[in-house]
């Protein structure tokens, strides 16, 4: 029982991830190989998910010592600016390196794909960890939530980062990382607030992947 809902668990973990994956390749006129797309998602969400779970497991022991909560607003910041950080610097390593890597949206879709294999780890963790008859409904909660979520920040620190500004990047993902964790925990049971975060954030994000598309010079920062 235990193994098959590890399965299901993973399967329906990947599933929002790759829904959203779809819809924001159909952004790139050109899209690139389907290798380089599953090296970005399965090798770069992996590096970017094992760093910060390391990274974030030191220090739930340094905000125990110092008595800072994890869920206040420090907490939700410093863990959101350490998951966005860890995406964008593995995108960076392997974009460095990537032969396909032709124009700035090239950029900016890789590191929603960095974000969404971030996504498909973290999903596989919380659908593990929860009863087998709760996971539909969880997935459905997940692919509105927080895999749009990771993919929209994401998404911000590419475009930033192709236009030579990726601290901005950074700090705009945070910022939104970090108020849709914080409605989500502020206001249990009612989705509509987090929600509309993301509506805006998406609203402003298809209007970056406008301009990135008429910008033919990369810029890497």
């Amino acid at each position: 029982m235990e193994i098959a809902k590890l399965v299901v668990a993973a399967a329906f973990g990947l599933l929002p991830t790759l829904i959203w994956l779809v819809f924001f390749l159909r952004e790139d006129a050109k899209p690139e190989p389907g290798r380089e797309v599953l090296k970005f998602f399965l090798l770069g969400g992996f590096m970017a998910a094992s760093s910060a779970i390391l990274i974030e497991f030191w220090l739930k022991g340094v905000f125990v010592k110092f008595n800072i909560a994890e869920f206040s607003i420090l907490g939700l910041l410093v863990f959101a600016l350490i998951e966005e950080t860890t995406k964008f610097l593995s995108a960076r390593v392997l974009l460095r390196r990537d032969k396909y890597f032709r124009e700035p949206i090239d950029g900016m879709i890789y590191l929603i794909t960095v974000g969404l294999g971030f996504a498909a780890i973290e999903n596989f963790f919380e659908l593990a960890g929860s009863a087998l008859s709760a996971i539909p409904d969880l997935v459905i909660l997940r692919f509105i939530g927080a895999t749009l979520l990771h993919a929209i920040a994401s998404g911000f620190v590419g475009y930033y980062w192709m236009r030579g500004r990726a601290l901005r990047g950074l700090f705009v993902a945070t910022l939104i990382h970090t108020s849709f964790n914080w409605l989500v925990l502020g206001f249990p049971g009612l989705p509509i607030y987090p929600s509309i975060i993301l509506v805006v954030a998406a609203i402003f994000l298809l209007r970056d992947f406008d301009i990135i598309k008429t910008i033919k010079e990369k810029i890497i920062a």
